[in-house]
């Protein structure tokens, strides 16, 4: 695909922003009206491979369904008349959690707790449709400049496992699919049974790294990972770093316990949590109140919940625009 060339008699590609393994990510101009849309199209060269299909369908499927104001927009879907699949998604500007981390280092507990409870919105959406995400990650969470503030939008469920309202067949060869650093124990030996507690898992790894600035387990081989993962207890946050308040430690505890049935048992309870880490006035999760950009007293507020219905002609997916950046399908 080539800047200029018309998808769908509908979307004109205007820039690449984005390339990886499954496919590649364009800023296009909507031609109805010139409203900017991303649009992520599968590479050709996977259209023989049935898996590589399934996971960009089910990443429709998935993200379609959702409404949470922190869930990135799907709000078309279609073919290629080759049969080359291609979502159009809302056109954010910003870019991912890990690119903060990486120009950062580390940032203060209460805006990561922030960030975090806003994924915690999405999730909780997604975790009610029965929608697991399985690779919740950093650069899976992008923080979108709006007006008022940033809003984090959660990204990628090309590998959710759909446990009910939709056809969600996960085979062998996908249990492979997501990233150790971020993967609960129980993940690691096996995805065909997990269930939302493996997100919490994952947010707890994300909290972790925000303010500590690096993962809690690290290891130097993907083997040598998933045995620390699976049997070496995390370091507490406030050994790490003066000045942490135990409670957080309680919290990260909770939210990395090795056992399912001993760990938080729902992003909820995680979201309850971090409850104390954040402003009181005001606080319930979802969106940013109007206070400067960058601040680390924005608020959560109630998130925004619509009714549409999935079409061409609404609004718009996700996208970076830091031009250092390139968005991972």
């Amino acid at each position: 695909m080539t800047p200029g060339a018309v998808i769908a008699n509908r979307y004109a590609l205007v820039r690449t922003i984005g390339a990886g393994g499954m496919g590649e990510v364009f800023q296009a101009r909507r031609l109805a009206d010139g409203q900017m849309v991303a649009i992520k199209i599968l590479r050709e060269e996977l259209l023989k491979d049935k898996e590589s299909v399934g996971r960009f369908h089910r990443e429709a499927r998935a993200a379609a369904a959702l409404r949470s104001d922190n869930a990135a927009r799907i709000l078309d879907f279609g073919e290629l008349q080759n049969r080359q699949p291609y979502l159009v998604m809302e056109y954010l500007d910003g870019h991912d959690l890990m690119t903060e981390i990486d120009n950062r280092g580390s940032m203060p507990l209460e805006e990561a707790a922030h960030y975090v409870a806003q994924a915690c919105s999405a999730m909780i959406e997604a975790h009610q449709l029965g929608i697991v995400h399985r690779d919740l990650k950093p650069p899976n969470l992008f923080l979108a400049n709006e007006a008022g503030g940033r809003k984090v939008k959660v990204l990628d469920f090309g590998i959710s496992k759909i446990t009910s309202s939709f056809d969600g067949t996960i085979t062998s060869t996908q249990m492979s699919f997501g990233s150790p650093l971020y993967m609960s124990p129980e993940q690691i030996r096996s995805t065909k049974t997990v269930d939302a507690r493996s997100d919490v898992w994952s947010l707890g790894v994300i909290l972790y790294e925000c303010v500590l600035g690096e993962p809690p387990f690290i290891a130097d081989t993907p083997g040598a990972l998933a045995v620390v993962i699976s049997i070496e207890p995390h370091t507490p946050p406030s050994q790490k770093r003066a000045g942490l308040p135990p409670a957080f430690d309680d919290v990260i505890a909770g939210a990395l316990q090795k056992d399912p049935k001993r760990r938080y048992q729902s992003v909820q309870e995680l979201l309850r949590a971090l409850e104390e880490f954040l402003p009181r006035e005001g606080f319930a999760p979802g969106t940013i109140a109007e206070l400067p950009a960058g601040s680390t007293q924005q608020r959560l507020l109630a998130p925004t919940v619509t009714s549409d219905k999935l079409g061409p002609e609404q609004g718009v997916g996700f996208v970076t625009t830091a031009p250092a950046q390139q968005q991972k399908p």
